[in-house]
């Protein structure tokens, strides 16, 4: 395990993971700091609507943006394992498994801290504390590889790009509509963990607060175990 850390920590396309996860952090500031603030002003002085009610659904639906696309670098970056200096340690299977694991917490990691940042700067529910605030950076962090190893496991399958996005598109459409809509039509989006994520940031009550990134982490890691066990029987059979 320390080998494959230490030689991820050297790999060029850790450099380019991070250069993506930076991007697609400025483009979110941009977009909820110069773009959302504009274009309120346009609408209201037109239509007299006010865009700025909107805000924190919209800024939440953005920084829920941030685990996949840092998931979608990630599923890029496992196209070809050879790439990394210690391509002669990867004919071993436990090794291989070296190499998930450590992309996988790195895949949290950056993105805890990503969502943490955007987090501080545009505070998406001003009226959350710091420790609600960081429980949500928490939920959403595990969502990046979880995104990872589906995109992964769908690619192996050969399921092609177009529908892997838009069952991505989906779960990230979730996040507005369970927002936005009442009962039953929500019962719709209960699949998604981001909704029980966006409700645990929201909602007032510590109690549910609790019980909703509950079920958004049993959701979350049941299904990265699941899609953990079936990567590792394709690492074992190459």
């Amino acid at each position: 395990m320390w080998n494959s850390l230490k030689s991820y920590l050297n790999s060029v396309r850790l450099s380019q993971v991070l250069l993506g996860s930076i991007l697609s952090f400025l483009v979110i500031l941009f977009l909820l700091k110069i773009v959302f603030p504009l274009l309120g002003q346009i609408t209201f002085s037109k239509t007299g609507f006010q865009v700025s009610s909107y805000y924190s659904v919209v800024a939440i639906t953005l920084v829920c943006l941030i685990p996949y696309l840092i998931g979608m670098l990630f599923a890029n970056e496992f196209s070809d394992e050879r790439d990394f200096q210690s391509s002669d340690l990867l004919v071993l299977p436990s090794a291989r498994k070296d190499f998930l694991l450590v992309r996988m917490f790195f895949a949290a990691f950056i993105c805890f801290v990503f969502i943490l940042l955007t987090i501080l700067l545009v505070k998406p529910v001003p009226t959350q504390g710091w420790l609600r605030n960081l429980f949500a950076a928490c939920l959403l962090s595990i969502q990046a590889p979880f995104i990872c190893l589906l995109i992964r496991t769908l690619v192996k399958k050969k399921v092609k790009r177009f529908f892997v996005f838009v069952l991505c598109s989906i779960f990230l459409i979730t996040v507005p509509f369970g927002l936005l809509v009442h009962h039953p039509w929500n019962y719709f989006v209960f699949f998604s963990p981001l909704y029980w994520v966006s409700w645990a940031w929201i909602v007032r009550s510590p109690v549910e607060s609790l019980i909703y990134g509950s079920i958004s982490i049993f959701l979350t890691f049941g299904a990265i175990v699941l899609l953990y066990r079936n990567y590792n029987k394709t690492i074992t059979r190459v």
